[in-house]
């Protein structure tokens, strides 16, 4: 299975491990560049930002989605981050 089209995915860790393994059609925005590419991402759609970490209160995914938000996107955190996104069987893009 793969992800909406419909939707933007927004990896924010390094590019390192976005290269090793993300979700398909993913974006790469390090937390450390997010405010510099804002404009990557469009108010038009949702967008879902994630990690590798499943823990549902990571710190980093609740920081970007609230940014976003204050900003007038519509985002969310994909619940279980990458991981998750992996033992549900959805499609990722390894070792690229």
């Amino acid at each position: 299975m793969q992800a909406d089209p419909r939707t933007t995915f927004v990896d924010v860790r390094s590019p390192n491990d976005f290269t090793a393994r993300h979700i398909v059609g993913a974006i790469n925005v390090p937390i450390s560049h997010l405010e510099e590419d804002l404009q990557l991402l469009s108010k038009d759609r949702p967008v879902i930002v994630y990690c590798a970490i499943r823990d549902e209160e990571h710190s980093i995914r609740r920081h970007v989605v609230q940014l976003l938000r204050a900003r007038g996107y519509n985002a969310f955190a994909l619940a279980g981050g990458l991981d998750a996104w992996i033992s549900s069987g959805f499609a990722v893009v390894s070792g690229a």
